[in-house]
C-alpha cells in the first residue's frame, strides 16, 4: 500500500512539473540583430574579387579563342604570308560615358553568405559585382547607389548620388 502510494504522489509529482514546464510564453523579446563579423566580411570580399577575376579571365579566353580562329582564317584564305598591322578602334569617350549613364545596375541573385542574406548588383555590363545588404549604401561605377527593399515592388536600386 505505502508503495502504491509513493508511486501515485511521483506520478502526480512528475506530471504537475511537466505541465509547468510545458506552459507557453507569448512575450518573446526580438531577435537581436546579427552583427557582421571579420569573417563574414572576409568572405564577402573573397566572394567579389573571384566573381571580378572570373570576368577577366572569361574575357582573355573569349580573345584568345578569336585570335586563334582569325588565324586559322587566314592560314585558309593563304594570307599568312603577309603581315597583318591590327589597328586598333577607338570609341570615343563620350560616347561610353553616356551609354554607361543611362544603364544602371541590375540585382542578380539574393544568397546568404557567412550566414547573412546579401544581393547580387552588378553594374551594367556585369564586369563588377558587389554584394550588399537591404537598405546599404554602395558605390558602382562611380556613382552611389541604395538597395531598397519595398513589400510591392521588392528589391529595387535607387541611385543616391554621385
Amino acid at each position: 500500500m505505502q508503495s502504491v502510494k509513493m508511486r501515485l504522489t511521483a506520478g502526480l509529482f512528475l506530471l504537475g512539473s511537466a505541465i509547468a514546464q510545458a506552459a507557453p510564453t507569448t512575450d518573446l523579446p526580438p531577435a537581436p540583430p546579427v552583427p557582421e563579423s571579420a569573417m563574414q566580411q572576409h568572405i564577402q570580399k573573397m566572394v567579389e574579387e573571384d566573381y571580378a577575376w572570373e570576368a577577366k579571365k572569361r574575357d582573355v579566353t573569349n580573345e584568345l579563342e578569336l585570335e586563334r580562329m582569325k588565324s586559322e582564317i587566314r592560314k585558309l584564305r593563304g594570307e599568312e604570308k603577309m603581315p597583318l598591322m591590327a589597328q586598333p578602334v577607338s570609341i570615343p569617350a563620350e560616347i561610353g560615358a553616356t551609354q554607361s549613364n543611362n544603364i544602371s545596375p541590375h540585382i542578380l541573385l539574393e544568397s546568404n553568405i557567412g550566414g547573412l542574406s546579401r544581393i547580387a548588383v552588378s553594374n551594367a555590363d556585369g564586369s563588377a559585382l558587389r554584394y550588399v545588404s537591404p537598405g546599404e549604401h554602395f558605390t558602382l561605377d562611380g556613382r552611389q547607389y541604395q538597395l531598397v527593399r519595398d513589400k510591392t515592388s521588392g528589391l529595387t536600386i535607387r541611385e543616391t548620388g554621385r
